[in-house]
């Protein structure tokens, strides 16, 4: 017998299915899954008509934060209700890789992931599918019979679901490769009827009857080549008509009659929402409720009727939660509408009222949750406030998006309008990641020499210096809850995001002072200001001209890294307490042409001055000189790429009854170098 390989290929015609044993971590609940493979889907849409929808897999086209700042699991894209919540995605865990999108989910202990869970354990396929928005398609006009082709080339996976059937056949539990798979090559017969059948379609997607061939055919070759008489194999998915009923426990200490007065309410309610959601009679929906139907079989009854009218007559698809251009268009107007018109009744003169935002004009809160509901398509007739407030926190509903543009907007605005004084004689960095990074500067090239006639050009070696620092993350959290909505208390939705704006601004500039007021350690061991620097003026010298010429004169003395070369400075800015302001303003402006005596020179009207309150903790008296940052780095700033300045992540609360806004700022400093630098200690 061969010696046992690493993983399973089974070839049926142009399918092509990877088979391996299952990667579920049993202690940490966890599995990891392809939830896309780049196959194109068959779709239709009153715009194309019939066409191809492919999603590129080029790690570039794909927005993979959400997943990766924890998506939802869900059961088959059911975003209507917290019970349909499996799991969720293990934060950092989404990746493309060799042109398939790979992430982990963890699993809930819910009763209905708990039996997906087992069934992943003994073999049954966990089928992917992933619910995304879609930004930019690139189209590819078709050529005779082909259809034309819409690559998503720029996309956002939203949340993934366990499904029983799922559009990319590609996307499944993924597992790692076992020493006791053997390699397995079916090769389809031409007389097979049926094999023919499901490798004509050249544009389509595997059907769910080639699925279950391609792994009937794997069962089969499985079993034939296995060392040993009794084979572990998995069955293909199959659609159930109807739950069946889970079997009544063995036994039981007592009835607890509140659960379960409390499990058949919520599954009424559900059931009335279900049927107000998707217009069904009442006699349907009656019977549902008086016949004990369960709420997942009132599901799939209604997936089967939308399926079948689909069949019938061709729609707009809706699986995959996929949104097309013109609706995008059409949905992005309406929510700017509506954020619009909350900024502006929340600060009236700073955003003005735009023409798409008037009719949403003095909306309270609630009532624009209900015209959320509405636009959506829900019949909010009858609805109390607080059924409202939680509908809108559970539906597909688009209000907790425009609540967190309104939360995103003001804590922007708060941010970029609170005085940063820090900046202009700073350097601005980018860290890749949150490692140390080292800030290597050179110098010490010397003077260039003169080479005579057939001589040789002489070597020099540089000197270098090195800092080195690494940015960190903070962070709050927003709750915006249903309390709010109810009470229309815009203030709760818009002050203190305003707060935490100026809270972000506060720390980067608490960072940077920090580093001067506390005289922060370079590599050599000693503060930016010291002695041996050449950059600490003595005191006893009070702020005037004198003492600023002094201050000048020790950083034009300055020499580069190798102990000699001449820098040649000049200091741009200065910096100074507030105790000294207006002595500053005085000074920087004094120009007396019939006194020449008392003339400030003209070389000290050009400096830049910079008053910050900072530097009075340290010493009312203190002031300093800093050289442009285009001539030598003195202190630089950093964001993480991509996130200047603070950035925003929202969810649908779990701890609270309604959104939850994270604030992020990944932010670092650092002194780079003392020669750019000059301290004055002032009387």
């Amino acid at each position: 017998m061969t010696k046992p390989k690493k993983s399973t290929r089974v070839e049926n015609g142009r399918l092509a299915l990877e088979v391996r044993s299952d990667s579920v971590n049993v202690d940490a609940r966890t599995v990891e899954v392809i939830f896309a493979a780049g196959a194109a889907v068959k779709r239709w849409s009153w715009d194309e008509g019939f066409f191809m929808e492919e999603l590129s897999m080029d790690r570039a086209a794909v927005r993979l934060e959400r997943l990766n700042a924890g998506a939802a699991f869900l059961d088959t894209h059911d975003s209507w209700s917290m019970g349909s919540r499996l799991g969720a995605v293990v934060p950092g865990s989404a990746r493309i890789e060799g042109g398939k999108g790979y992430a982990t989910v963890k699993f809930s202990r819910s009763d209905e992931a708990e039996r997906i869970l087992q069934d992943t354990r003994d073999g049954i396929p966990l089928l992917i599918s992933v619910g995304y928005k879609t930004h930019r398609y690139e189209k590819i006009e078709g050529d005779g019979e082909k259809l034309p082709i819409l690559r998503a080339t720029d996309w956002e996976p939203m949340e993934l679901s366990a499904v029983p059937i799922p559009a990319d056949p590609g996307a499944h539990a993924r597992s790692e490769p076992k020493d006791d798979v053997y390699d397995v090559e079916v090769v389809t017969r031409d007389d097979t009827t049926e094999t023919a059948a499901a490798v004509e379609p050249k544009e389509e997607t595997m059907t769910p009857e080639e699925i279950a061939a391609a792994e009937a055919a794997r069962v089969a070759a499985a079993a034939a080549a296995a060392p040993a008489p009794v084979v572990e194999t998995r069955a293909a998915p199959v659609v159930v008509p109807a739950p069946v009923a889970a079997p009544a426990p063995v036994a039981a200490p007592a009835v607890d009659v509140d659960a379960i007065r409390a499990a058949e309410t919520a599954r009424v309610s559900t059931i009335m929402q279900l049927s107000a959601r998707h217009g069904l009679t009442d006699a349907v929906r009656d019977a549902a409720i008086n016949g004990n139907t369960d709420v997942q079989s009132f599901r799939n009854a209604i997936l089967d009727g939308i399926e079948a009218r689909q069949s019938r007559q061709p729609t707009a698809p809706m699986v995959d939660a996929t949104v097309r251009d013109s609706q995008q268009d059409e949905v992005t107007t309406r929510r700017d509408a509506m954020t619009n018109a909350l900024l502006n009744r929340s600060a009236p003169g700073r955003h003005k009222l735009s023409d798409a935002g008037r009719q949403y004009r003095g909306l309270s809160l609630i009532e624009m949750a209900r015209e959320a509901l509405r636009e959506q398509g829900e019949n909010t007739k009858g609805m109390t406030y607080d059924e409202i407030a939680r509908r809108s926190f559970m539906s597909t509903s688009d209000f907790p998006i425009i609540l967190e543009n309104v939360t995103n907007r003001t804590l922007l605005t708060a941010y970029e309008t609170f005085p940063q004084t820090f900046k202009p004689f700073c350097r601005q960095g980018s860290a890749r990641d949150f490692k140390e990074m080292s800030r290597v500067r050179l110098g010490g090239a010397g003077e260039l020499l003169k080479v005579n006639e057939s001589g040789e050009f002489k070597r020099t070696s540089l000197k270098e210096g090195k800092e080195k620092y690494a940015i960190a993350t903070y962070g709050r959290i927003v709750s915006i809850t249903r309390q709010v909505l109810i009470n229309d208390d815009l203030g709760a939705l818009t002050d203190l995001p305003s707060q935490f704006g100026q809270a972000v601004s506060n720390l980067e500039s608490d960072t940077v002072w920090g580093l001067i007021v506390g005289n922060a350690k370079l590599s050599d061991g000693k503060g930016v200001f010291h002695a041996d620097h050449g950059n600490l003026a003595a005191g006893g010298n009070p702020f005037g001209v004198d003492g600023i010429a002094a201050t000048r004169l020790l950083m034009t003395k300055q020499v580069d890294i190798d102990g000699k070369t001449q820098l040649n400075l000049r200091p741009s800015f200065l910096l100074a307490p507030s105790d000294l302001e207006l002595k500053v303003e005085q000074l920087l402006g004094s120009f007396q042409p019939n006194q020449p005596g008392n003339v400030t020179p003209e070389s000290m009207r050009k400096l830049t001055p910079i008053i910050e309150g900072r530097l009075s903790t340290a010493s009312p008296s203190a002031y300093y000189l800093v050289a442009d940052p285009a001539q030598v780095p003195t202190i630089e700033y950093a964001y993480l790429e991509g996130n200047e300045g603070p950035y925003t992540e929202s969810r649908l609360g779990f701890d609270v009854d309604g959104l939850e806004v994270k604030v992020r700022l990944d932010f670092g400093a650092a002194p780079l170098d003392f020669r750019g630098f000059v301290k004055n200690p002032g009387a």
